[in-house]
């Protein structure tokens, strides 16, 4: 994949999804100031540059940034920094919920379900990465990465994807209600007991074993915790 950046912040990359060449198009600087906007998916160069000059971009103007990946014989080419995600999780009633999103067509294992991550930018931490994407993946919640983590490192060539459990507060009593960005089809309150029966994505479920432990553990403690509030 190529990624190019224009000097207004206009962010094009190139990647092949399902054997298909694909031109993104993103706002870095957010539209109104605000976080990074997605401005649209085309197949074709014409249709790139119809949007571009909607934009006011010239593409002479874009320029060929590194894209900081690194080849995996097993996986592709990955973030060379690592990446990062963030599991919420809450507790309602006395059970243990986990957020999760379903991978939109538009991203690697489409159909699949996982928790809410991506690459670490140059000057992040893992920590900062994973409260980021998540942040741009999913609204409605606040999510901020606590001290329980579990990293999973690819045998093949060592690139390492770390998972903070998020813990979110309840909505006046009732699960809060998410919104999904392009990246995700769907976002839903799971059950932990219940993850199991979904199309997990293939390294999210590695890591699950591992997560469902400590977020049963955590929803424990917290649970006797409102239970001594409320004697």
């Amino acid at each position: 994949m190529t990624r190019f950046v224009s000097p207004g912040g206009i962010e094009v990359t190139t990647p092949t999804v399902d054997g298909v060449q694909r031109y993104r198009i993103k706002d870095l600087g957010g539209i109104g100031g605000h976080a990074p906007t997605w401005l649209g998916d085309y197949f074709t160069e014409e249709a790139l540059y119809a949007r571009l000059a909607e934009l006011g971009t010239d593409p002479a103007g874009l320029e060929e940034v590194p894209s900081g990946f690194r080849p995996c014989p097993v996986h592709g080419d990955r973030g060379s920094r690592g990446a990062a995600g963030c599991l919420p999780w809450t507790v309602r009633r006395g059970r243990a919920y986990v957020l999760l999103g379903k991978r939109s067509r538009a991203v690697q294992d489409p159909g699949t379900w996982s928790c809410f991550g991506g690459a670490i930018a140059e000057g992040e931490s893992p920590a900062q990465a994973a409260e980021r994407e998540c942040r741009e993946e999913v609204r409605g919640i606040t999510a901020r990465p606590g001290t329980t983590s579990y990293v999973g490192e690819c045998a093949a060539c060592g690139w390492q994807y770390t998972t903070f459990l998020a813990h979110v507060g309840l909505d006046r009593g009732a699960l809060p209600e998410v919104r999904t960005g392009w990246e995700t089809d769907q976002a839903s309150w799971v059950r932990v007991a219940h993850v199991r029966y979904l199309n997990l994505n293939p390294g999210f479920s590695v890591a699950w074993a591992n997560l469902r432990h400590a977020v049963e553990a955590l929803a424990a403690s917290e649970t006797t915790s409102q239970t001594k509030t409320a004697i």
